[in-house]
């Protein structure tokens, strides 16, 4: 494609100098979680005169028919309206540069190209870590004394700790400023040389995964494949079929917990969800924007509604307050807690939704997952909690 063109296009009033789009002007490339947030300003209408009878002409001679926005690596294409200067590119990895280019186009050909303007994707937390997992051998009192973390006197660089104790000996060890990865790997293996300490990890934000992964269709088989859950609910129903149902007795079906994003009220569910609880913790640093205003809002979801989804940070409600997010990666809320208990346990010939591989089981929802992820530790304290640990 031409990065630049004119031609004369002929009129019964006037022969008028006609040319390619003028390329975006204040092109702006923003960072954004998993994604780039592209936008520039509108083109502003030019005129040409009528000589003939000295008639001004209003006439749309720079107008753009549309934009191309283009990405790489990954030879990413995204075409956008003439009445839109935005451009959302999501599913993106965090960390990674890339860079963007951007044209206007209209049935004559492209403008120059504006680019390339490189961006890095990141959540903002990326190559940071303020907080480590710590998992103490069998008998270290690890808040003694003055509540200095077990191990942290080895450490020079920062002060460490002790915040959370998530059971079984596993706690949170809170850093008295923030550091780059490497520097927390030094200060992991300065405490893991200590004799009363089995294990250190930063502690991480994790994320539900999506059909969208590209492996979900060559890898993941024991959902759909020929001897997966699917192939299973084929078979006709008999007195051998899985429901989850413990043998005799009073008919209970075994607990299945769902370290989750929470549950929400669904008619396939039945009566077998369980008491949960929510291990969604509330930091303040990880205030996040959540929407296109731009306001940090918390990062547990619950401050949409404290009265019917709970307090902030742990609380005995694992009811899910939804998880969209209005800046990228855009999506509606995935309800994935819910979707997980319903392939596990949804009910089986009632004439709604799917079928569960086990429906006669109970569902234990907890939630440990928010709107802008979870982290490692609440993820640690669910399962140590799910598990009948303190």
């Amino acid at each position: 494609m031409n990065t630049r063109c004119s031609e004369l296009f002929s009129t019964d009033a006037a022969i008028l100098a006609i040319d390619c789009p003028s390329a975006p002007t204040g092109v702006r490339v923003l960072p954004a979680d998993q994604g780039v947030e592209v936008s520039w300003d509108a083109t502003s209408t030019e005129t040409s005169v009528d000589d003939t009878n000295a008639n001004t002409v209003a006439q749309d001679v720079n107008a753009a028919a549309s934009f191309r926005v283009t990405l790489s690596p990954g030879d990413i294409v995204v075409d956008v309206a003439a009445t839109s200067h935005t451009a959302s590119i999501t599913g993106l990895m965090n960390g990674k540069d890339y860079e963007v280019n951007i044209v206007a186009i209209n049935e004559f050909g492209a403008s120059e190209i504006v680019g390339p303007l490189s961006v890095t994707p990141t959540s903002g937390l990326e190559g940071v870590v303020g907080q480590l997992v710590v998992q103490y051998e069998d008998g270290v009192d690890a808040t003694a004394g003055d509540g200095t973390a077990t191990g942290s006197e080895t450490v020079d660089s920062v002060e460490l700790t002790s915040s959370v104790d998530l059971g079984e000996g596993l706690h949170t060890v809170e850093l008295s400023e923030s550091v780059t990865e490497a520097e927390a790997q030094a200060i992991i293996d300065e405490l893991e040389s200590d004799p009363r300490v089995a294990w250190v990890e930063v502690d991480e934000i994790l994320s539900t995964a999506d059909v969208s992964d590209p492996d979900y269709s060559t890898r993941q088989w024991n959902l759909w494949g020929d001897f997966g859950i699917a192939s299973s609910l084929r078979a006709p129903a008999s007195s051998t079929f899985p429901t989850g149902s413990l043998p005799g007795g009073d008919g209970q079906g075994v607990a299945v917990a769902v370290i989750d994003t929470g549950i929400t009220p669904h008619p396939d569910l039945g009566q077998q969800v369980l008491q949960g609880y929510d291990f969604v913790s509330d930091r303040p640093e990880l205030s996040a924007a959540r929407g296109p205003e731009g306001d940090k809002v918390a990062f547990d979801g619950d401050y949409v509604d404290p009265e019917t989804f709970g307090s902030m940070g742990w609380d005995a409600n694992p009811a899910d307050p939804g998880d969209w997010r209005g800046v990228a990666p855009v999506r509606p809320s995935s309800w994935h807690g819910t979707h997980v208990a319903g392939i596990i346990g949804a009910q089986t010939n009632n004439g709604i939704g799917i079928a569960g591989v086990a429906s006669g089981a109970r569902i234990l929802p907890i939630r440990a997952l928010s709107w802008n992820g979870g982290l490692s530790s609440d993820v640690a304290a669910a399962i140590i909690w799910a598990a009948g640990g303190h």
